[in-house]
């Protein structure tokens, strides 16, 4: 990642119920000390800097007090495998945010964010879900796009 100031990731994962309007989350990992989604790899990256003068300002933490952070390098977040026997339409939920400790940097085309999805031990060859920024690109946890 070329020029990313900030990145913010909250993971989440979700199984449905007996509707998709009704959900339960059965792991969670929002970089609080209380979550049930154990990190294997990255959790020298949390960080409780609010980023109340970066740009969009104070989207760093998007609930409670700590954010995962990658400034201008590369780096792996990895969670703990998982068990799931027994849930059925399940989804994993991520929301990302592209923070910039100034309004001149963001973002490029050159920076990206891979999702894999590791099942039953196994990698995929490509990532599921890819994000790629812009020219200096930037949003907060408010932004409205959504992926699938």
């Amino acid at each position: 990642m070329n020029n990313f100031k900030k990145l913010c990731l909250l993971f989440g994962l979700l199984a449905g119920l007996s509707s998709p309007l009704l959900s339960q989350t059965i792991y969670f990992q929002g970089f609080e000390p209380s979550d049930n989604w154990t990190i294997l790899n990255g959790f020298s990256k949390i960080s409780n800097d609010n980023g109340a003068t970066y740009t969009p300002a104070n989207q760093t933490i998007r609930s409670g007090n700590y954010f995962w952070k990658v400034n201008n390098s590369t780096d792996t977040l990895l969670l703990d495998s998982k068990v799931v026997t027994g849930y059925s339409n399940m989804r994993i939920v991520v929301r990302l945010a592209s923070i910039s400790t100034s309004n001149l940097n963001g973002s490029e085309a050159t920076d990206s964010v891979q999702i894999y999805a590791i099942i039953d031990g196994v990698t995929p060859p490509q990532a599921d879900a890819t994000i790629i920024g812009a020219t200096n690109s930037r949003w907060g946890y408010d932004a409205t796009l959504v992926g699938t």
